[in-house]
């Protein structure tokens, strides 16, 4: 008896666990997902912690800011490994699309997709309201690791150009007077 309640509470801290888990196709990206009780994730690369505490919700007008205390339901897993053919080839006559998803859904008919490549993660929120509604926000607050860095195009302007040189910046050196 005594280690069949030990299996069933186990069991239930298990079944009422709000960490989800998804790795990159090639092992060395790890995302851990917490749905409690804010919707937050954090990214591993190799094992050392790179971004953490990534903070998301959906600012939604008569809903308000949907990231606490979702009553989550269900996570279904899936990888996907094709090639995609554009119909105007730029650079490359066939894309690779390699990644792991994981798609999370919520009582707030609310479901959010995660998609971790072997070079980041991509996420997006999935919403299944009956009326229109207006968004009006979107959350996104993040920790970077200090010991991390980024490639980043600075400007002394707006200018765009997605052609521009990107340089190599360590994190606890990033210029303050540049636009990154």
């Amino acid at each position: 008896k005594y280690f069949f309640s030990l299996f069933l509470l186990s069991f239930c801290l298990t079944a009422n666990s709000k960490e989800i888990r998804i790795v990159s196709p090639n092992g060395n990206l790890e995302a851990i997902i917490n749905t409690q009780p804010n919707l937050t994730f954090d990214i591993f690369n190799e094992g050392e912690l790179i971004v953490s505490n990534v903070e998301i919700g959906m600012n939604i007008k008569d809903y308000g800011l949907l990231h606490k205390n979702l009553h989550f339901i269900n996570a279904s897993y899936s990888a996907v490994n094709e090639k995609i053919t554009p119909v105007f080839s730029y650079k490359n006559k066939q894309i690779p699309n390699n990644y792991q998803q994981v798609i999370l859904d919520f009582e707030e008919n609310l479901s959010i997709e995660f998609r971790l490549f072997n070079n980041g993660l991509a996420y997006r929120f999935v919403l299944n309201f009956n009326d229109n509604i207006l968004i009006k926000d979107e959350l996104l607050n993040f920790t970077v690791n200090k010991k991390g860095s980024v490639f980043a195009k600075s400007s002394n302007d707006f200018f765009s150009g997605n052609e521009s040189t990107f340089d190599y910046y360590p994190n606890n050196i990033l210029p303050k007077h540049l636009l990154i």
